[in-house]
């Protein structure tokens, strides 16, 4: 599980852009790169990118109760459109619709989510089971759900993708 996901805020005139193709996701997160660092902690609400390391898919397993699902809102993280040019890193957009409900279906979840779920060894490998991963995966959800707020506050869709 060597897999770091980045989550990209969009801005909602590009949606439609990227969806059809028209501009280029690559180009799109190049560009958001230079324009913002990533910082694991995003409280101002300035970063048009972040990353979830490998904690993305024990995040997305409890957020799917441990389903292979992509619908949304739970499946956000992979769900969306692809609108990659190549299959690898693929890209996939959520319009600013499907952001703010994303970012409404985070916030049902407590912020202790990682913390008290009965789930969590069941979202990670063994070697990940103990109290300091629980603690790296936890920080990594507070951050996305602070993310995806401000994103859908700012009417901002989303674009996330899996690189090796």
């Amino acid at each position: 599980m060597s897999a770091i996901m980045y989550v990209c805020r969009i801005d909602g005139t590009a949606v439609g852009k990227l969806l059809s193709r028209e501009k280029s996701a690559d180009k799109y997160f190049s560009e958001c790169h230079r324009v913002g660092d990533s910082e694991h902690d995003n409280e101002a609400g300035k970063n048009v990118w972040i990353d979830l390391d490998k904690a993305w898919f024990a995040i997305h397993s409890l957020l799917t109760e441990g389903r292979e699902d992509r619908s949304l809102p739970a499946g956000a993280l992979l769900g969306g459109t692809a609108v990659s040019e190549q299959d690898c890193p693929a890209w996939l957009v959520l319009t600013v619709e499907q952001t703010a409900s994303f970012a409404a279906y985070l916030a049902t979840k407590p912020d202790d989510m990682v913390e008290r779920s009965p789930h969590f060894a069941a979202a990670v490998p063994e070697s990940w089971n103990d109290a300091q991963m629980k603690q790296y995966v936890a920080g990594h959800f507070r951050n996305l759900r602070r993310f995806v707020a401000f994103a859908a506050a700012k009417g901002d869709g989303l674009m996330t993708t899996i690189s090796a």
